[in-house]
């Protein structure tokens, strides 16, 4: 069975493009550039530790690997296109074993930050990353198991992967 990458017009609902995903190709994390009309994500064949971030052309699925990402061991499926500062932010483990926040410069694909930031199912967990380009913040939300579930909706600092919770979200 084969997988797509499909492009939908949100007007009418109508699919675009539906190419099919290159054989023995990992996509992961596919975000799309406003600014540039761009769609990045994160490609790797075989082991996850191969990780290279990449532009992909949704017509036709061919991708142009911009550089590789050293040392990633899993990836979490949570990112975001930050327009501002052209930057790529996901996050995903290291090989320390570190879940970091990952951010990466769109136009060389070099890392410009990776600090430690809380995994899923940690205390202070942070997902559902959403990059806010009119205030210039990245937003998620972050949840915390004390007696009971408590999710809260924070300003995450993608730079030093710090967050301040700005209100409870009722669950």
């Amino acid at each position: 069975s084969k997988n797509y990458l499909y492009s939908i017009n949100a007007t009418k609902g109508a699919i675009v493009f539906n190419p099919p995903v290159p054989a023995g190709n990992q996509f992961s994390n596919l975000k799309f550039d406003n600014t540039s009309g761009v769609l990045y994500g994160l490609h790797w064949t075989g082991i996850i530790a191969n990780v290279s971030f990449v532009s992909v052309d949704p017509s036709n699925f061919n991708f142009t690997i911009i550089d590789t990402i050293p040392n990633i061991t899993g990836i979490n499926n949570d990112a975001a296109i930050d327009e501002i500062n052209h930057r790529f932010i996901f996050s995903g483990s290291d090989s320390s074993g570190n879940n970091c926040l990952f951010s990466i410069d769109i136009a060389t694909g070099q890392i410009i930050s990776k600090p430690k930031f809380p995994v899923l199912k940690s205390p202070g967990a942070i997902t559902f990353l959403q990059f806010d380009n009119s205030s210039g913040n990245l937003y998620g939300l972050q949840s915390y198991n004390s007696s009971q579930w408590k999710v809260y909706f924070s300003i995450v600092n993608p730079a030093i992967g710090t967050s301040i919770i700005l209100d409870s979200i009722p669950f």
